[in-house]
């Protein structure tokens, strides 16, 4: 039998109010997602907070050093910098492919992830491989946020969903009523792979690739030093440098259109270039011209980490 809407609420209906709304407080205080809305993912239940910090490694440590499996690290000169070593890049390409092409990748969309198929066919497409798609990865965790607010209608592979539960356990993002946000502290993320060639050939290109990536997290991690790529990329580059530097990228296939991405790729290829890089240029710079641009950059971004 209803009750009357007319009647007040009994003495124990009263306490199971109270009880509710005090389990809700708890809920929130706690930051948990106690009603969630069908078209987002669940945080992980297995992810709480890791308690034990992880291993702090330079870069000469972790190129030298290519692991059987995923093996994660703090950068030593900067533990924001949270850097996931894969062993091999077919494991890295599945965690990580989706991702660049909603961030990074020119005429991919921005405003839904590709499903599994769509991506591997344009890839194929274009030519390249599914492995190799990218050599290193680099995100800050707003745009991580935004991949796994988006992936719902995509569905995430078991890859996808064992790197969320990383994220959520070391803090990069936290889970709120609306969905996932970056962490308290502001973190990036950067990976790179076992190739399986050993010896000093995969030992130079993968410090080629961590150092690269390195220079993405300082970018996303450290505000003056961003701030002053900023500057160097608008007042102390000419049109014609940036150009160039956006024509090396278009060819990369990378969203030109993107001005913050164009800045950040530009300071971790003209600030840590390699001699091979430093030989060939970039873009429409001839390797004497680029050798002048390296060294203004050097001289004008004091904020310039060392790794």
């Amino acid at each position: 039998m209803a009750s009357s809407s007319n009647s007040s609420p009994t003495p124990r209906q009263t306490w199971r109010l109270a009880l509710v709304a005090m389990i809700a407080a708890a809920c929130l205080a706690l930051g948990a997602v106690p009603f969630l809305r069908p078209d987002r993912i669940a945080p992980p239940t297995d992810g709480a907070v890791a308690t034990a910090a992880l291993p702090r490694a330079d870069l000469a440590t972790i190129a030298d050093h290519p692991p059987d499996r995923l093996t994660l690290y703090r950068a030593a000169h900067n533990p924001r910098v949270l850097v996931l070593d894969f062993p091999s890049l077919a494991a890295q390409a599945a965690a990580m492919n989706r991702i660049a092409a909603l961030i990074e990748k020119r005429e991919m969309p921005r405003d839904r992830v590709l499903s599994h198929d769509e991506l591997r066919r344009a890839i194929a497409d274009a030519g390249q491989s599914f492995e190799t798609f990218y050599l290193g990865h680099d995100y800050e965790a707003s745009a991580l946020a935004r991949f796994f607010n988006l992936a719902p209608a995509a569905g995430l592979s078991e890859a996808e969903h064992d790197l969320l539960r990383l994220l959520y356990r070391h803090a990069v993002l936290q889970s709120t009523a609306d969905g996932f946000v970056p962490g308290a502290s502001a973190q990036a993320v950067v990976s790179l792979a076992a190739t399986g060639e050993g010896g000093d050939a995969e030992a130079d290109l993968r410090r080629f690739v961590l150092r690269h990536e390195l220079a993405h997290g300082e970018f996303f991690t450290r505000v003056f030093y961003r701030a002053q790529c900023d500057r160097f990329w608008r007042e102390f580059m000419s049109a014609a440098e940036r150009d160039a530097v956006r024509g090396f990228l278009g060819a990369l296939d990378y969203d030109t259109g993107n001005e913050t991405l164009m800045i950040n790729e530009m300071q971790a290829y003209i600030g840590y270039a390699p001699a091979s890089i430093s030989s060939a240029g970039i873009g429409g710079l001839d390797a004497a011209t680029f050798e002048t641009l390296r060294g203004r950059f050097h001289r004008r971004v004091t904020a310039m980490p060392d790794f």
